[in-house]
């Protein structure tokens, strides 16, 4: 599977936007959380980092999902260090394509 942040997510990421930080410090991430399930099981989760400490995913990145095993249903999220009591500041807007089922 290939995954990308948008230009939404990356502009404000890079920026800031007034509401959230610019993630340019160390420490600082963004991340999708790829959880698989087979029926009401966990298989496994993968982290798939958009930023971290300053350096930004700019470019389609393949990510091989095998390791989740056989799975019915992928479930994702978004995480980041920058959060208010409503959760993640930054648009949690990312892409995915080239899904390959086996």
């Amino acid at each position: 599977m290939d995954v990308i942040g948008t230009t939404y997510l990356l502009g404000v990421i890079k920026n800031g936007d007034g509401y959230a930080k610019a993630m340019v410090d160390k420490g600082d991430y963004v991340n999708v959380v790829v959880t698989g399930y087979n029926g009401n099981a966990v298989t496994g989760t993968k982290i798939i980092s958009l930023a971290k400490d300053g350096g930004f995913v700019t470019n389609w990145m393949t990510v091989d999902m095998s390791d989740l095993g056989k799975v019915d249903v992928l479930a994702f999220t978004m995480e980041s260090n920058d959060v208010s009591a409503y959760g993640m500041k930054a648009p949690k807007y990312f892409a995915f394509d080239n899904v390959v089922i086996k």
